[in-house]
Order: structure tokens, then sequence, then C-alpha cells
């Protein structure tokens, strides 16, 4: 059964909500060498139980990213988890943008993310004074990467 974290959610009211009570998460937590990871949950992200036959817990699985997954197994000695870390493939990308009024206005219209706009402004800052120097119409053009995970783009890499 997945859970989506939402806004306000804790730990005890996702499990609460999936059927398992306080002392499960005290068991996932305590128990398993990454436990303290999975207290530390924001919104958009899933956590999926898996039960035995009698409805017991036996399972945990943690999306803490497109990146990176944590399941917590409950063993003979109690819980246990494994980390599974992926790499994200690596896409070239460009884009180019025309300045009319500033430097993350233009960007924001050409698609940039606000974070991008600033690696972009601390890479040239020393060169560019973007506040003085630029002029409307000039063009912006920028190559990056994008990491991208079965197909899907999860976030944008190096420029």
């Amino acid at each position: 059964m997945d859970q989506q974290v939402i806004n306000g959610d804790t730990l005890s009211l996702i499990f609460k909500r999936a059927g398992y009570n306080d002392e499960d998460v005290h068991n996932v937590i305590s128990e398993s060498r990454e436990g303290e990871l999975l207290e530390r949950i924001f919104p958009g992200q899933t956590i999926a139980f898996q039960a035995d036959a009698s409805g017991d817990l036996v399972s945990v699985r943690y999306i803490k990213s497109a990146l990176e997954t944590i399941t917590y197994t409950r063993t003979h000695t109690g819980f246990e988890s494994h980390v599974e870390t992926r790499s994200p493939e690596h896409r070239e990308a460009w884009m180019t943008g025309v300045i009319t009024s500033s430097l993350f206005l233009a960007g924001q219209d050409a698609g940039m993310s606000q974070s991008m706009i600033l690696d972009m402004a601390n890479i040239f800052g020393g060169v560019v004074d973007f506040a003085l120097d630029t002029r409307r119409g000039d063009t912006i053009q920028l190559v990056y990467e994008e990491l991208y995970v079965d197909g899907k783009k999860v976030s944008d890499g190096e420029i």
C-alpha cells in the first residue's frame, strides 16, 4: 500500500493511514541502520508498505527521490535497511533567451530554473555585470546537462 507524503504529515500519521502503529514506526527507525533517514520525509515522497498474510508489517519502501530508494525489511533480528542508488542518464541540452528587462526574467522566459539562472550568474559574474552590462535585445545561449531516469527528466545538471 503506497502512501504519498503530504504537507503536515508525520511518520506516525503515515504509518497510521497504512494501518500500522507507533511501535511499528519505532521498530523500523531504531532497528535499521538507515532508520533515521525515514524521519526526514518531505511532501511528494512516497512510502510503501508490505504486510504478511496475518497483516504484520514486513517491509517499508521509502522512495526518497528518483535516484534513491531505501527498503526496510523485517528479519528474525529486527528491521534491516538497504539503500538503492541509481545513476541518471546525462543528456546535453541548450536554450536561448533574449533579454527584455533582466537576466532573471529572460532566463525564466527561456525555461530556465531559478537555480540554473543563479548558477549561470555565478559562473559569469566575474566577467559580466548582469545589472549594468546587459542591454535589451542581448541574447543568452546556454549549454547544460539534463538528468534522466527511465526516460523522465529528474533535474538539471551542470552548465
